[in-house]
């Protein structure tokens, strides 16, 4: 089982996910502490977990005592895309994590990203942008949460 959280600017959002890639148990929460995650974990144990910061977190991923994998997205992550950007430290993680999450979804594929650029053969290129009036990208993080 994989743990997956997104800790926010105003939430933390995290769910817990089987091998096959189904979310088994989630949680969304406006307190930012180890408390709701750890609650997660006693009705859905998990073995590894990645998790990306935007907003304030007085833990570390440490805490949690998972002995699989414990990955801390950011740009210096090994990624399955390249972040084509002059500072790409600015580039947000959840940029970053729609953008692998699509070239996992759809391997080959030119994918539009609204911010993050396209998803090509080589990468991330957050270049390109949305037309001023256009909706947002299917393809977007905006759309994908249904917050578009």
């Amino acid at each position: 089982m994989f743990l997956c959280i997104d800790v926010g600017n105003t939430r933390t959002k995290a769910a817990v996910f089987n091998a096959a890639g189904e979310a088994i148990d989630n949680i969304i929460t406006e307190d930012n502490g180890i408390g709701p995650i750890e609650e997660l974990l006693r009705r859905s144990p998990a073995q590894h977990v990645i998790i990306s910061t935007s907003g304030e977190r007085q833990w570390e991923i440490s805490s949690l005592g998972f002995k699989g994998k414990n990955i801390e997205l950011s740009n210096d992550t090994p990624l399955p895309i390249q972040i084509v950007y002059t500072t790409p430290g600015t580039l947000g993680r959840d940029r970053i994590a729609a953008a692998c999450g699509a070239k996992a979804r759809y391997p080959g594929k030119k994918l539009p990203g609204d911010q993050c650029g396209y998803l090509h053969d080589n990468g991330c290129n957050p270049g390109y942008r949305s037309l001023p009036g256009r909706q947002h990208s299917p393809w977007s993080p905006h759309a994908a949460s249904g917050h578009a």
